[in-house]
This record gives C-alpha cells, sequence and structure tokens, in this order.
C-alpha cells in the first residue's frame, strides 16, 4: 500500500523557514564575571541588631574597591578589574525559617560599578532581592534572579560591553562564617565581617555568526516559498 503525502502548504513552509531562522538566532554565548572581595578591610558586614548588611569599603571608589573579578566565562577582558556596588547599608526583613534555611527580603537598591581601568566604568541599578542562609552558608540572590537593570558602559572593553548590550544581568553573592551563624544570629547582637564571592551573569547576546547561519537556512526555505506562490498564480 502506497502512503500518499499531501503537499505542505505555502504558509506551513513560512513558518517552518521562520522557525529555523529564529532557533538558530537565538543561540546565545554565555558571559559570567566571578568575583571575591580584595585587599585589606575590605568584606562584607552584618550590622547585627540593626538588620542591615553592607560591602566594606563605603561606599566604595577607584581608589578603594570591593572587589576584583577573579576569574570568567564566556570572555577573556576582565579579570583583574576592580568593582564596588554603593547604596548601602541594605535592610534585612522577616526571617522566614524552613528546617536549617533561613531566608529573608532585603530592601533598598544600589549602583553597581565595574571599572575597565581606563577611566570607564560598566555601571548598572542593583536589587539583591533576598538573603539566606542554609547552615554555615549564606547567599544573596542565590536564585540568579534578574537584578541588575540599566547596564551601561562606554569604553572598550569587550566583555563590559557585551554586559552592557544585554542591558540587564544577574548578580549573586555567597558568604560563610566560622563558627556558622544563621540569618537569626547576624541580625541580632553587635556587627560581624566575613569574606564573600559571586558572579554577575548578563543577559546573553547572539553571536554575530548565527544570525549569519540563521539567515542562510531562511535562503531556500525563501526561494522554495516564491516557487510555490507563481505556480499558483499561474
Amino acid at each position: 500500500m502506497i502512503k500518499l503525502h499531501r503537499p505542505i502548504p505555502k504558509l506551513a513552509i513560512v513558518a517552518i523557514a521562520v522557525g529555523l531562522a529564529v532557533s538558530v538566532a537565538t543561540s546565545q554565548a554565555a558571559l559570567s564575571l566571578s568575583f571575591s572581595n580584595q585587599g585589606l578591610n575590605t568584606g562584607i558586614q552584618f550590622n547585627g541588631a540593626s538588620s542591615s548588611f553592607q560591602l566594606n569599603p563605603a561606599p566604595g571608589s577607584l581608589g578603594s574597591p570591593q572587589f576584583a573579578i577573579t576569574s570568567e566565562t564566556g570572555g577573556s577582558s576582565s579579570i583583574g578589574l576592580m568593582g564596588w556596588i554603593n547604596g548601602s547599608p541594605w535592610s534585612i526583613g522577616a526571617i522566614t525559617t524552613s528546617g536549617t534555611t533561613q531566608t529573608a527580603p532585603v530592601t533598598g537598591v544600589g549602583t553597581l560599578f565595574l571599572s575597565d581601568g581606563a577611566g570607564n566604568n560598566l555601571t548598572g541599578n542593583l536589587n539583591w532581592i533576598t538573603i539566606q542562609t542554609v547552615q554555615s552558608i549564606g547567599g544573596i540572590n542565590a536564585a540568579l534572579n534578574v537584578n541588575v537593570t540599566g547596564l551601561a558602559y562606554g569604553g572598550l572593553n569587550t566583555d563590559l560591553l557585551a554586559l552592557a548590550n544585554g542591558a540587564n544581568g544577574s548578580l549573586n553573592l555567597s558568604f560563610q562564617f566560622s563558627p556558622s551563624q544563621s540569618l537569626a544570629q547576624l541580625t541580632t547582637g553587635s556587627a560581624q565581617i566575613g569574606s564573600y564571592s559571586g558572579s554577575l551573569a548578563g543577559a546573553a547576546v547572539p553571536e554575530p555568526s548565527t544570525v549569519i547561519a540563521g539567515a542562510l537556512l531562511l535562503l531556500p526555505f525563501g526561494a522554495s516559498t516564491l516557487r510555490i506562490l507563481r505556480k499558483r498564480q499561474a
């Protein structure tokens, strides 16, 4: 028995072509910069009964950076760059406990600065969103939500340009105390200072090669569609 296949309608051909082009064009390259606090008098400070935290030194400047880029994924021009975040202290809200995990919202915003070492800064608006501790480990924006908006940069560093082109990104931070400190303990008593590390990941930007590939894939389908339309009109 011979199975007959009906011709594909022209609209379906167009849909297939567009779908393939879009799927290829949206292949994206991830860029993530890892950082940690650097130098004397740097770290994350929890202000005890004030239920707030800050990054030292405050407010941060090129002369006294708070952290440095230590490694990166998807880039090659940011290792060693210095940065800081203004706007501290940030307030820690009501704590919710679930087993050994304690979570609280963070209120207050900040401004991220990352210097390219040539007089230009990548800047963005930061919202920490949440803070939590799990046994001896703590995290801020551990869910990796988009919490940096309005990224802008006027220099020539390729990594910083890629981050700015994405406009938004996510910044997270982890910290650890020994002996371990829960969020409830960090928001009572006197101030405590610890080290931290984190990462800044930007919105991925389509690679030029994938956009070109998508356009090339679209060409044969477009030509086929035109031939079908001409035959129908004839």
